[in-house]
């Protein structure tokens, strides 16, 4: 590190995998059915919260990243506008099996202003991730390096404890060894 310049720190939580609604549609595609995700944000508990959440495909193999975005204002109001719905039914009309699954990677909020640079830092390094499991991702991957800690997944804060069925969940999504 240079002499006077502090490291970027932050923490997050993973939660998840959440399924989210679909209906079959008249052509026998799934779609994302936005009518059921108020009972998508009873069941996730986290639409007032912000970081970055992962969309991904879940069969026997494990579950597939296929979009990973972020948020700085609330999950809910981010996770399924209407552009964000087509991509994510643009994946499932390529899909023959699978559940259609999201993950919540939340920030940990201490006193002050949410850390915004840290989110961003950890979108950029999930998209990455992503996309080794995934070339297909439908995100344009970033490089830059943060000190991030995604508590007992990645960073100083995954040696704290054996992690719990999401962390280890989303590992194996991400690729994370």
């Amino acid at each position: 590190m240079v002499a006077g310049v502090s490291a970027l720190v932050a923490s997050f939580t993973v939660t998840g995998p959440f399924e989210i609604p679909t209906r079959v549609g008249r052509t026998g595609a799934r779609h994302v059915d936005s009518r059921a995700l108020d009972e998508f944000w009873e069941v996730a508990g986290c639409d007032e919260r912000i970081g970055c959440y992962v969309f991904g495909i879940r069969s026997g193999r494990g579950t597939i990243p296929h979009y990973v975005g972020r948020t700085t204002a609330s999950f809910e109001g981010e996770c399924f506008q209407q552009h964000k719905i087509g991509k994510y039914n643009d994946v499932l009309l390529d899909t023959l099996k699978g559940t259609p699954v999201m993950y919540f990677v939340t920030l940990d909020r201490g006193r002050g202003r949410p850390n915004e640079t840290a989110i961003f830092a950890l979108e950029e390094r999930l998209i990455a991730l992503g996309k080794q499991r995934n070339p297909e991702l439908k995100n344009i991957s970033g490089t830059k390096e943060t000190a991030i800690t995604v508590h007992r997944v990645m960073g100083a804060g995954r040696v704290q404890g054996a992690p719990r069925i999401p962390e280890r969940r989303f590992k194996a999504m991400m690729a994370i060894r």
